[in-house]
């Protein structure tokens, strides 16, 4: 089979094109830089907040009255998550609204989209859950970036609150659009759940695509119930449509992919064992950060297998990955460092 990577340009894409009535959401400059300059400004001076608090800590106060100096620790604290979090859904809601739409997005840009297929209602499912969709989007959408624009249907009762993919939205045939956009697209990324649509989006992919152009998404590895009975569930719909099926198998710790080779052989794309710490330090912070950040990480360690034949991840990817190796060096050595303490 002839290599699938080419350089050829991406036809301008229209309503004709996609066979189905399109719209978009047109970018809101005035609103976004307001917001994500407001963002901006909450976080410097939540840090300099921080900063005069310590200062101010340190000048002989909290010896002389504890209690209070521990009662205005507390609600400081409050605070600062408070402001923290306004200050980042802030940033994300201006960058949402200076966002291209899809149809803006492949026109200024000649490489090939990145397609990203998933199941409303994981979209849904994100408004309870801050790291649901909109943030793997986000995530994705930064180690994909050296492939190509990063587009995505978009569900028409959605909020646009996020940073995600560029977003388009069809009418009732949105099945021709669709295939239209994956036969044009480098890669395809789909979000696995054992529901009607996403399956048929699976089986388009398995008949247009060459098998090294489709990655399967599963958020939640397959270590707890809930991801193994999802994954068992989606395995069993799926394997009828997939030529050599899915591995019976599944037992990553946390957000994985399931990539395959020229003959459809799957094979697992997941962060090392030594990752599994992820998932428990998640639990343990999730009421300070917003997001479950260090499974994030672990989207960016799985996808650099198979991106990298593309080239170099972005900056802010590549900045992910350093992170995670400097979080597992300090998660190895604080045992050590804690015993020669106590020594």
């Amino acid at each position: 089979m002839p290599d699938f990577r080419t350089n050829e340009r991406t036809k301008s894409i229209n309503q004709a094109d996609m066979g189905a009535e399109i719209r978009v959401v047109a970018r809101d400059v005035r609103r976004g830089l307001t917001l994500a300059t407001s963002g901006w400004c909450v976080l410097i001076g939540t840090v300099l907040l921080v900063v005069v608090v310590v200062w101010a800590l340190n000048t002989g106060y909290a010896d002389e009255h504890p209690l209070p100096v521990l009662a205005g620790a507390a609600l400081f604290i409050v605070l600062e998550v408070c402001l923290l979090r306004i200050s980042l859904r802030f940033v994300q809601q201006g960058r949402r609204l200076l966002q291209p739409d899809a149809l803006t997005a492949l026109r200024e840009d000649s490489r090939r989209p990145v397609f990203f297929l998933r199941s409303f209602a994981d979209d849904a499912a994100a408004s309870a859950n801050p790291a649901g969709t909109s943030l793997y989007e986000f995530v994705l959408g930064n180690a994909v970036s050296h492939i190509g624009p990063f587009v995505a249907v978009g569900d028409p009762d959605e909020k646009l609150v996020n940073v995600a993919a560029a977003r388009f939205y069809v009418d009732n045939e949105w099945r021709a659009a669709v295939l239209k956009l994956m036969r044009r697209s480098e890669l395809v990324i789909l979000w696995a759940a054992p529901t009607d649509g996403v399956l048929w989006e699976l089986e388009q992919a398995v008949k247009h695509l060459h098998p090294e152009q489709l990655l399967l998404f599963f958020h939640l590895g397959g270590r707890s119930r809930k991801a193994r009975s999802r994954y068992e569930s989606f395995r069993l719909r799926a394997c009828n449509l997939l030529p050599q099926g899915l591995p019976s198998r599944f037992k990553p710790c946390g957000p994985s992919f399931i990539g395959f080779d020229a003959e459809w052989k799957p094979r697992v794309l997941a962060p090392s064992r030594w990752g599994c710490w992820h998932s428990f330090a998640d639990r343990l912070v999730h009421w300070w950060l917003p997001y479950h950040a260090f499974q994030t990480l672990d989207v960016v360690l799985a996808l650099r297998p198979a991106t990298k034949k593309y080239g170099r991840m972005s900056f802010h990817a590549s900045a992910l990955v350093l992170l995670a190796q400097i979080l597992n060096v300090v998660v190895a050595m604080a045992p050590i460092g804690i015993i020669w303490a106590l020594l």
